[in-house]
């Protein structure tokens, strides 16, 4: 997921060549920051319910379910991640004259190795711990069989440790969810980082690139689902999620005439905005009907919007700084407000580590026979806080070490 992606607070980008102005898409971190809060509250729901929604009985747990039935499009937010990882790692690419990694193909490969992997395999290895030391964590709870938990067992089976230490468990749906269900989209991520540069990129040089990359990533992420059912791949249309974060990069930061003439004639911010209004159509109909075929359109119409609403927040984080002031965008305010973004700085170890701990507080409330109303509270008010401090401590420990520190901070350099 794009939270994957270094940091990009202080991540700055050429405006033209020629120009002293810069603009800093910080704003990046502060959509990490609420997508991973939006995942970690799913999850303290569905912890209970699975995710199903349906009230409980009394008034009050009615009342939460209605008051947080937002957040079980969890799935949303990985999307939103894919399209940030893509339109970050393109950022340098994109500005380049040569379309080319700044530093090298190695360079590339030595960062997304230590951004990803140390956090990765620390919360595994502590996740692995947990669900033999817990007992609420390795035993299947069959008085609340849509626990979400549940779909973490069983973790200690050979196929399953090996699939995810190889960063492969998104290859058959018997290994995606086991041992830490969000730990899925870990895999999905890293295997698009090969294609990137090996795929991706070449196509994107060619005459028509953005629609190249699209189209191929398209075919790629489809054809399995719609033809090659019995793969059981998981969501590899993702792959188009990451090229519509491309494009985007390109389409605000590429000097190629066809893309500065894109990015000036679309109203980004109204396309954002009604494809979000497509997009609760399509989920409303998907969901009226168990279309599950239409899975694949739900998360690239999210794909699109998020990607039209980072163009347009770019365009207008770029025209402000130009002109010398802050933006007064509420959106804007709110992602680069501090709170957001210091969140925004260890959303992946927000993402890797908290749902055994969320599993911790709802098997401590069921077996202390506290009401649905008592452990949503206490999940939401209490478990919710602790993980993040946690998530951050975990962060100072095992990934800020290995965060990609810029050598300056130049126009020229930016944060990836």
């Amino acid at each position: 997921m794009a939270l994957t992606t270094t940091s990009t607070l202080q991540a700055v980008a050429t405006v033209q060549p020629k120009e002293k102005s810069r603009v800093r898409i910080e704003f990046l971190d502060g959509i990490r920051g609420l997508a991973a809060l939006f995942v970690v509250i799913d999850h303290a729901l569905r912890m209970h319910d699975g995710g199903n929604g349906s009230p409980r009985g009394n008034f009050l747990e009615t009342a939460y379910h209605y008051a947080f039935s937002f957040f079980k499009y969890g799935r949303f937010a990985v999307v939103v991640f894919l399209v940030v990882s893509g339109y970050s790692l393109m950022l340098p690419v994109a500005r380049s004259a040569t379309g080319t990694f700044q530093n090298g193909l190695l360079d590339y490969f030595k960062r997304r190795f230590k951004r990803i992997l140390p956090p990765y395999y620390v919360a595994l290895v502590l996740t692995l711990l947990l669900i033999a030391v817990v007992p609420g964590l390795n035993t299947f709870d069959n008085t609340n069989p849509i626990n979400e938990w549940n779909s973490s067992l069983p973790a200690f089976r050979p196929d399953i440790l090996i699939s995810h230490f190889l960063l492969i468990h998104n290859w058959s749906p018997d290994w995606s969810h086991q041992i830490s269900a969000p730990m899925w989209s870990i895999p999905v991520e890293f295997q698009i980082y090969f294609l990137f540069p090996f795929l991706l990129i070449p196509l994107w040089r060619l005459k028509n690139g953005n629609f190249l990359v699209i189209a191929f990533s398209l075919a790629v992420g489809l054809l399995p689902f719609y033809l090659f059912p019995a793969l059981a791949l998981e969501s590899p249309w993702f792959l188009a999620l990451f090229a519509f974060g491309m494009v985007g990069a390109t389409i605000n930061f590429s000097r190629r005439p066809g893309d500065v003439t894109i990015q000036n004639s679309l109203p980004w911010g109204k396309l954002s905005l009604f494809l979000t209004l497509v997009l609760v159509g399509e989920v409303v109909i998907e969901e009226k009907y168990q279309a599950l075929y239409l899975l694949p359109l739900r998360d690239l119409l999210m794909g699109l919007a998020a990607t039209s609403f980072i163009i347009y927040a770019t365009r207008v984080t770029k025209r402000k700084t130009e002109e010398g002031r802050e933006s007064r965008n509420w959106l804007l305010l709110i992602l680069n407000s501090k709170w957001v973004l210091w969140l925004g700085s260890f959303s992946y170890s927000l993402y890797l580590i908290h749902f055994p701990l969320l599993a911790i507080v709802n098997d401590l409330g069921e077996k202390a026979g506290l009401s649905s109303f008592a452990i949503y509270t206490i999940q939401i008010f209490v478990a919710i806080p602790l993980v993040v401090i946690t998530a951050y401590l975990f962060h100072l420990l095992f990934e800020r070490p290995f965060l990609n520190q810029p050598v300056n901070r130049t126009p020229a350099k930016a944060r990836d």
